[in-house]
């Protein structure tokens, strides 16, 4: 029975080699695909963390808010739609999108939203269509928009397209962030040592039997 117990214990720390969980990714690096860029605020206010009302990377994704009134941030795009590149500077398993619209008047905000995730050669994985948010908004603050794909694996770049809302002439997305699994960590020393003197137990056990 002891040898057993000692097996069930090995088995719980290989386990532990290799846990998956849950984490935010947040963009690197943005880039203009497409669309009339007003060269009014930088393209990295979709990503730095200035359109949050939580800015940490363990906030409650689906209640932070969108908090910027700043007047040039709501004319970063003068063309009907635009496209960007995200670079998430990695490799991961993507499970969820969430974003942010502007809370600037109701016509500046976006219509539709599209993602495409792309591999480290810049190979579309999958794309989601255009997804309508929720609008038109005018000055208030607003949950994230939450699109749920599926798990996606090996994704490098993603590829957004926005839609202005009809009326107006410019428009501003707010922010976007992921969720996705997280695998292959590295294990500590203390726990394959752990591991080794477990398995040297059962092993003496073993002969003296």
């Amino acid at each position: 029975m002891k040898v057993k117990a000692m097996m069930v214990l090995v088995a719980s720390v290989i386990a532990y080699a290799d846990p998956v969980f849950s984490t935010v990714i947040v963009p690197q690096n943005v880039t203009l695909l497409s669309g009339t860029y007003s060269d009014n605020t930088p393209l990295l206010k979709m990503i730095d963390g200035s359109g949050l009302s939580n800015q940490s990377l363990s906030a409650d994704l689906t209640v932070a808010t969108h908090n910027s009134t700043d007047a040039n941030e709501a004319r970063l795009f003068t063309s009907p739609s635009a496209s960007i590149r995200l670079d998430l500077n990695g490799s991961y398993n993507i499970e969820k999108a969430f974003y942010w619209n502007t809370n600037t008047a109701a016509f500046n905000d976006v219509s539709t939203i599209k993602y495409s995730f792309l591999s480290s050669d810049s190979l579309t994985i999958f794309n989601s269509g255009n997804i309508t948010t929720p609008g038109p908004l005018g000055l208030i603050e607003m949950p994230s928009n939450i699109y749920t794909p599926g798990l996606l694996e090996n994704v490098s770049y993603v590829d957004v397209t926005f839609t202005r809302r009809a009326g107006g002439n410019s428009f501003a997305p707010g922010e976007i962030r992921f969720t996705g699994v997280v695998s292959n960590v590295p294990v500590p020393a203390s726990v394959w040592l752990l591991s080794s003197s477990v398995l040297g137990l059962v092993s003496f056990s073993k002969r003296k039997a």
